[in-house]
């Protein structure tokens, strides 16, 4: 009961306006009381019109009521407050932006819950059950709150806007319509709005479907901007990469110049204290002679003066002038650091110059904050020219200090090391002259230097073994001179994976090895077989006419090389990692000699932002062989299946590491085999002699039965049979050693002293590379007689195969090194073998082949000098038409 009386006593004496208990309560003349501030800032704003209203009642005024205190409900008020019975804050909530707000409130207003569009008001709750109890029974029309009451009173009749004219497009009022807009197409409001959602709904299914298209924009953008990222990343860390490698460079040079300054300058103080030690001596003695003359002067002694006066005269010490030079001899620094300076400014004006915008983008930049790209190839066009500015900046940095380092701390020949030849250019030495034609050129230093000499190329000095009898104390060496740690780093830098040589990979790297195993001996037989049926599918489906085209036995021309390539990459694929439908491969190849032409330059270390959209390239071949992908390919070789089961137990490799492992082994696959398997069918074909001796040993080894099922179906050549041909095997072995140009590297471990032979020994540097060059011993004329011919049978010898051959009387063991040697050696040599035996015979029994004449001959691309077999470096066309049953192709007797 006391609780109701409070509130009956809060609502009699509260405020319709703030809703609070009164202060300094007015009544005015309608009987309705407020506070004094509430009904003068309510009246304040009607000051224009002239006409006051009661907020409650809505009664009016006119003149502005005088206001007076009510003396008598103030003290009412007082006794309530004295009583402690205040006002409760009203279960109300402000209004915030957006919301509307209510006409009626002062102060910060409450939410609006309702609209009077009689009252042309909007009212809180509060204010709207007082708008209800005071509108004494008339008909109000009230909405939900609206904002902005008056736009919907039409400003010429004051009446509600309910009409809408088609004619004119815009609401009207019922005068309206009966005045101006007579005779005119009107409808109601609501149906108008009913026409109106229909039209509304197909607009938002255009703006629904604008909106897809701008969100795939807008993926294709993020991508673009992650691309952008991620590639502005590898930027920064090589370039940090680099410039801490220029740092230390530096420190090492500024150290070595430090040294050689203070050497210096300890020499000639040293020499200047003892002069410095004999001025102060011979002046000491001078004044001493001096006094002792002056006293002579005053003797009147004749006879003793004339005594004296002849030692005294004679000058104590040497009468040479000593000459003191306050010069040091290093001026020349401060003046090539200078001149570096200016020209690296030079460099950077110039380069700027390249990639700044006109200056009308300039004035649209300057207007809009963000740049604009009409296409994304621009966007990255924009990209790449900034970060190759940054990349050409760092490669002319790095070559300053590296001149800096050279002038003055470059590296020299100590007791007992080779020839050491360095070139004029810094960093780079011999680079370019190795690049262009590195079998002459190692033979002119060879003949210069004799057969060991270190060479700086790319900055690494290369200590070179030519004499192929010196090579097994090299081989030997297993503990000094290392292969796997500079194949390891290489191998992870050029394809993006971790080291697998890591402490997060514990054994990894011996259970890869340990897998090798599986393309080796009898592991092979499945090889061979599954190599053996994808080889006649792609050449049947590829290259060889069908019944339908009707050409039958017809000549047809291709390119030699893109035969091998098209031939050999599929097919190796498919037998290493399967099949599936739809696999691109032939868009896999391309993107494959993108980064393989790219291969060179990543293995001599350039970082891979300097190279464009490699980088790129890379990561959409990794991507080919995520696990995910991976797992839908049926019937992979034993051996991927084992490297997937491995790499699937290492918690600390992640897939896309995974990945990349699978596509270096796919380059490893068929990075040297496509151009080796170019040149065995090229030599052969370009040699009457070789061609037909293989073909009469592939028909006498498969049989004529097997020769007839070709044409029809797979026929099924074994691994035991790929060995009887000898002939064949030694025309590949031929062709290997003269399209093989690789380079058989040793890390040095530790300084040491290597024995080559009885006579002869030189001190190695740690980091240095000691290299075994075999394409000099493979041109050997001591060793092969007429090197640069090809011989089929320069490997056979009474049938079997010949493996003596001969240096300054001599055996040599390792005259054939198409794959490396000792520990070194490829572990996938003999199913690269192989596979080049099952393509000859593939190509040879299915079709008839022949060069097209007035052609060059093929010749050596040198650019990838010490990576492996050479591709052509010139095109080389033939014709190629399929045998037919009963072909010449006698079996030998």
């Amino acid at each position: 009961m006391a609780e109701s009386s409070v509130s009956l006593a809060q609502e009699e004496f509260s405020c319709s306006i703030c809703l609070n208990l009164l202060k300094d309560p007015v009544t005015i003349p309608c009987g309705h009381s407020y506070c004094m501030s509430c009904i003068r800032g309510y009246w304040d704003q009607d000051e224009q019109k002239g006409v006051y209203s009661c907020p409650q009642c809505r009664q009016t005024f006119t003149p502005r009521p005088v206001l007076g205190k009510n003396t008598m409900l103030a003290e009412v008020v007082e006794k309530l407050k004295k009583t402690k019975l205040q006002a409760a804050p009203l279960a109300q909530c402000y209004a915030e932006p957006g919301d509307v707000e209510c006409d009626v409130c002062t102060g910060r207003k409450y939410k609006a819950i309702k609209s009077c569009l009689v009252c042309l008001e909007s009212y809180c709750q509060p204010h709207f059950e007082r708008h209800e109890e005071f509108r004494s029974g008339k008909l109000h029309k009230v909405t939900d709150a609206v904002g902005e009451l008056k736009e919907m009173i039409c400003p010429q009749h004051d009446k509600l806007l309910e009409i809408f004219c088609r004619t004119d497009q815009c609401c009207i009022c019922y005068m309206c319509m009966v005045d101006e807009h007579k005779n005119h197409n009107t409808v109601s409001a609501a149906a108008e709005k009913t026409e109106k959602q229909k039209l509304l709904e197909e607009t938002q299914k255009k703006f629904q479907k604008r909106i897809q298209e701008r969100e795939k924009e807008l993926e294709e953008l993020r991508e673009t901007v992650d691309t952008y990222k991620r590639s502005a990343q590898t930027a920064v860390e090589d370039s940090e990469r680099i410039f801490t490698e220029l740092i230390r460079s530096i420190e090492r040079s500024r150290s070595e110049v430090t040294r050689l300054i203070r050497d210096q300058e300890k020499t000639e103080v040293s020499r200047a204290e003892e002069q410095l030690k004999r001025l102060e001596q011979e002046i000491e003695d001078l004044r001493r002679r001096d006094i002792e003359l002056e006293q002579l002067s005053h003797t009147d002694n004749h006879i003793h003066f004339l005594q004296s006066f002849q030692s005294l005269s004679v000058p104590p010490g040497s009468t040479d002038k000593i000459t003191v030079s306050s010069r040091f001899s290093f001026d020349v620094v401060g003046k090539s650091v200078s001149d570096l300076r200016e020209k690296l400014e030079h460099f950077c004006r110039e380069e700027i110059k390249k990639i700044s915008p006109p200056a009308s983008s300039v004035r649209h930049n300057q207007s809009i904050p963000t740049p604009e790209y009409e296409s994304r190839k621009e966007f990255l066009k924009s990209r790449g020219s900034l970060i190759m500015l940054e990349c050409l900046l760092t490669i002319f940095l790095g070559f300053i200090s590296v001149l800096l380092f050279c002038a003055f701390c470059g590296r020299r020949r100590k007791d007992g090391e080779p020839p050491l030849i360095k070139g004029w250019i810094p960093f780079l030495g011999k680079a370019l002259e190795f690049r262009k034609n590195s079998q002459q050129f190692l033979t002119q230093l060879q003949q210069e230097h004799g057969d060991v000499f270190t060479v700086l190329i790319a900055g690494r000095y290369i200590t070179f073994i030519m004499n192929p009898l010196q090579y097994p104390s090299v081989i030997k060496h297993g503990k000094q001179l290392d292969f796997h740690t500079f194949s390891d780093s290489a191998a992870s830098r050029t394809f993006g994976y971790k080291p697998v040589r890591s402490s997060l990979f514990p054994g990894m790297s011996d259970r890869i090895q340990r897998s090798y195993t599986l393309l080796q001996g009898p592991a092979l037989d499945p090889l061979t077989f599954s190599m053996m049926g994808n080889l006649q599918q792609v050449m049947r489906r590829r290259f060889l006419p069908s019944e339908e085209s009707g050409s039958d036995g017809d000549w047809q021309e291709a390119e030699l090389y893109e035969f091998c390539k098209c031939v050999m990459f599929q097919t190796t694929f498919n037998t290493l990692y399967g099949h599936k439908s739809n696999l691109r491969l032939d868009q896999l190849r391309v993107d494959f000699e993108k980064f393989d032409a790219i291969f060179p330059l990543l293995m001599a270390r350039v970082p891979i932002a300097l190279l464009g959209k490699t980088k790129e390239i890379r990561e959409k071949l990794t991507r080919f062989f995520y696990p995910q992908r991976m797992a839908e390919w049926r019937a992979p070789c034993e051996f991927i299946q084992t490297r997937m089961a491995l790499f699937q137990e290492y918690d600390t490799l992640q897939d896309r590491d995974k990945a990349a492992h699978h596509f270096a082994m796919l380059w490893a696959s068929v990075g040297n085999t496509i151009p080796a398997a170019f040149w065995c069918l090229y030599h052969l074909i370009s040699c009457p002699e070789a061609l037909e001796a293989v073909r009469a040993e592939i028909v006498n080894v498969v049989g004529e039965k097997n020769m007839q099922l070709v044409f029809e179906e797979d026929i099924t050549i074994t691994r035991q049979q790929l060995e009887q041909m000898v002939y064949l095997e030694s025309s590949i072995n031929e062709s290997l050693r003269l399209s093989s140009v690789s380079m058989n590297i040793r890390v040095v471990q530790e300084d040491f002293c290597l024995r080559l032979d009885a006579q002869h020994s030189v001190n190695l540097r740690k980091d240095d590379i000691v290299a075994l060059y075999p394409q000099t011993t493979h041109l050997d004329p001591e060793i092969y007689d007429q090197p640069q011919r090809f011989q089929f049978d320069r490997f056979v010898e009474d049938g079997k195969e010949k493996t003596d051959f001969y240096k300054c009387g001599q055996k040599v063991r390792y005259y054939r090194m198409p794959f490396g040697s000792g520990a070194t050696q490829c572990p996938g040599r003999f199913f690269a073998v192989n596979e080049l035996k099952q393509f000859v015979c593939v190509a040879l029994l299915m079709c008839e082949m022949q060069l097209l004449g007035n052609q060059q001959e093929a010749m050596l691309d040198n650019s990838r000098a010490g990576l492996g077999i050479m591709p052509p470096a010139n095109q080389i066309t033939f014709r190629y038409r399929t045998r037919k049953p009963g072909d010449n192709m006698k079996r030998e007797e």
